[in-house]
């Protein structure tokens, strides 16, 4: 895979149509943010726009341009032969970074007159990596706190940490899905189901014609053996049967004679009684 199809991909799966609800706190006050991450957003996050000598590419539409990232019509090749290259290379590994520096961030600077040493962004998110030096992610405020990435970049200087600007502690985050996503989700499983279902009927089809093939596989001579063996086993599992059942009559006919027995016995032993009772009082 190409990397700048790596990068697509990981947008895709990461950030696109997610948003992140902040809240930040200084000096007693309070602000909720909403990052929110469209995929329009990431040709001028990879710096694409910079390529003045490639105008074919630098003025296309950010889905046009992306899609003929996905088909493989861009590539990471085809954008190095343009004068403006070392300019923008260090951004494909910076976007890399983007989840893992919303997710870890502590603090976010709000700019005092609307830009950082020129960058045009409200407010920013910095992270230090070991072998890429300060990462800064830019931020544009829109309507309702909404805010858009505008730029991110690398240095190895301290010059857009040093900006006056205000300082805010993240208090809390939440990542919210839209419905897009939700629905694309959904769909995902529904194909899921339906294809797992598809093939459970192929594989039960293809069973009983397996049986079937090995049936016919079989001789006459194996038939008859077949047919007489599952008669045999039929006519002892109904002899079992009744034998059973002839067990179960002479069980019921020899309880009421043994109940009759008892029953006279009982009246013999008071008859005896009554007896011994007469002499007793004979005497």
């Amino acid at each position: 895979m190409d990397k700048l199809q790596e990068i697509l991909s990981y947008y895709k799966d990461n950030l696109q149509d997610r948003e992140i609800e902040l809240y930040a706190g200084r000096k007693g006050r309070q602000i909720h943010l909403s990052l929110d991450f469209n995929l329009d957003h990431l040709k001028h996050l990879m710096g694409l726009h910079k390529l003045r000598d490639m105008s074919y590419w630098a003025n296309d539409s950010s889905s046009r341009l992306l899609n003929k990232i996905e088909n493989g019509e861009l590539t990471l090749d085809s954008i190095s032969r343009s004068s403006q290259f070392p300019l923008i290379k260090s951004r494909f590994d910076c976007v890399f970074k983007i989840k893992d520096m919303v997710t870890n961030a502590r603090q976010i600077s709000k700019s005092r007159n609307g830009a950082f040493l020129g960058i045009d962004a409200d407010y920013m998110l910095s992270s230090k990596d070991e072998r890429l030096g300060n990462i800064h992610l830019f931020l544009k405020a829109k309507k309702d706190n909404k805010l858009i990435p505008v730029s991110i970049f690398n240095c190895n200087h301290n010059k857009y940490l040093e900006v006056p600007c205000s300082k805010w502690t993240i208090l809390s985050k939440d990542k919210i899905e839209n419905s897009s996503v939700e629905q694309q989700s959904k769909q995902n499983t529904k194909e899921n189901k339906t294809t797992i279902n598809s093939d459970n009927r192929e594989q039960s089809v293809e069973q009983g014609n397996n049986h079937s093939k090995d049936y016919v596989r079989k001789t006459p001579q194996e038939q008859e053996k077949e047919l007489i063996l599952s008669n045999k086993v039929n006519s002892e599992a109904v002899r079992a049967v009744e034998d059973k059942q002839r067990q179960i009559q002479q069980a019921v006919q020899v309880k009421p004679a043994e109940q009759v027995r008892q029953v006279e016995q009982v009246g013999q032993s008071g008859q005896t009684k009554k007896v011994n009772n007469k002499n007793v009082r004979a005497k």
